[in-house]
């Protein structure tokens, strides 16, 4: 368009917020051909391309997907302030601006107006596509965690989103990851899947690990396949959920927010344990009885697959009186009797009056010389509770050590029951 036709001045207001980083455009800023500006258009913000630049200041732009030239007004558009600088200016001040109208457009990300985002969202996704932050780690990693929350929000337009993976490498896939951990949802879903997947096809299947726990149901899934197409082996899957479990205990409520924890204690089970893993398994299932009610099924559930194969068991439910659950207290010490030796049977004779029938009859008579020590206890509950266990499993054995109760008037009848009843049984 030649520079002397006359040609309308199309105004197009702005009525929203400038998007961070970016400022309208100085009267006396020169303007090339081929610049990079933006206008707003229906309350949105849409890149022009600067097609002539007139003397009198208007400059004439196409607007991003048109192609009729408008010849505007330089206070109808913007400039990103990096490319308003004069064209001496060093480039360490070029890389501060650049960090401040990067970190002015993050900001907006996080503004309750809908617009003000949006306005960031336009901003972040040009400056992507103009600079180079290889210089910078700092404002990198800042961007990308950005870029990655906005991906997940299915905020990003596609073309931004391109150019976003193209900047994921394996020096910063594991901050990629991190974020996808801390901000995915149940409504980022498929998002955080594929960006996952491409962040681990960059770096290591390794790196998939810490979501195989993500309350997300379609990030852990994508976890978890990636896990079980790679190398990685049982023991280092063990680790990592023996470590979700444990953090999980820990005061640390984020973590706790974005995990599935039925999930993790259903899946522990599922993989070969050596010893060590599956006493701590054990532990830390007994110990979330205790602090986490809504996990009983699924404690239940890995307890009684590992409880034998943790040998030292009956060390680690001390806190086995805490279990609210009626069910799951007879289910441990079940598996305490299954470990079968002397120091577990111990374990159950000092709780006898906390057993149940069921449980009375699944230990039988291999409880009865350990249940003699409580028959001189001073606590009379716990007598009779012991009394009443020989009643239904004692021997001819018990018979000597119930006799000695004969001479105790409180306890005698229940006593003379109890070795009536074992000798019509030896009969």
């Amino acid at each position: 368009m030649p520079a002397d036709r006359p040609a309308r001045v199309y105004r197009f207001k702005i009525n929203i917020d400038l998007p961070g980083g970016y400022i309208l455009v100085p009267d006396d800023l020169p303007i090339s051909v081929g610049e990079r500006l933006a206008g707003c258009w229906a309350r949105r913000w849409i890149g022009v391309d600067v097609v002539e630049a007139r003397e009198d200041g208007t400059l004439t732009v196409i607007w991003e997907g048109e192609s009729r030239p408008y010849r505007m007004q330089r206070s109808d558009l913007v400039i990103w302030k990096v490319n308003a600088l004069p064209a001496n200016t060093a480039q360490e001040q070029i890389l501060e601006e650049q960090r401040h109208s990067l970190r002015e457009a993050i900001e907006q990300l996080h503004d309750s107006d809908r617009m003000t985002r949006e306005a960031g969202i336009w901003a972040i996704g040009q400056a992507i596509a103009e600079s180079d932050f290889k210089e910078d780690s700092k404002l990198q990693d800042d961007v990308l965690r950005a870029l990655v929350e906005l991906s997940l929000n299915n905020d990003l337009p596609l073309k931004d989103r391109t150019v976003f993976e193209k900047m994921i490498t394996p020096e910063n896939a594991g901050i990629v990851i991190e974020e996808i951990d801390r901000l995915a949802n149940s409504s980022a879903g498929s998002n955080a899947s594929s960006l996952l997947a491409k962040a681990v096809e960059i770096d290591t299947p390794q790196r998939a690990l810490p979501l195989i726990s993500h309350s997300d149901l379609h990030l852990r899934h994508s976890a978890i396949a990636i896990i079980e197409r790679s190398d990685v082996d049982d023991d280092a899957i063990a680790t990592q959920y023996l470590s979700d479990l444990r953090r999980y205990l820990s005061e640390d409520e984020a973590f706790k927010k974005r995990t599935q924890l039925d999930a993790t204690l259903q899946s522990v089970p599922q993989l070969e344990l050596n010893e060590t893993q599956a006493t701590e398994y054990v532990e830390l299932a007994i110990r979330l009885l205790v602090d986490q009610p809504r996990s009983f099924s699924a404690s239940e559930t890995g307890i009684e697959k590992l409880g034998v194969k943790a040998s030292h068991l009956y060390e680690l439910i001390e806190s086995v009186d805490a279990v609210s659950s009626y069910r799951t207290r007879q289910i441990l010490f079940q598996y305490i009797a299954q470990i079968g030796n002397d120091r577990a049977m111990e374990h159950l004779a000092k709780r006898v009056d906390k057993l149940d029938p069921h449980t009375i009859e699944y230990v039988g008579a291999r409880i009865e010389r350990f249940l003699w020590k409580n028959l001189s206890d001073d606590d009379r509950d716990r007598v009779l509770a012991t009394i009443n266990i020989l009643d239904k499993v004692g021997t001819r054995q018990s018979i000597a050590p119930l006799e000695k109760l004969l001479s105790k008037t409180d306890l005698k009848s229940f006593a003379r029951k109890a070795i009536n009843q074992i000798e019509r049984r030896a009969e």
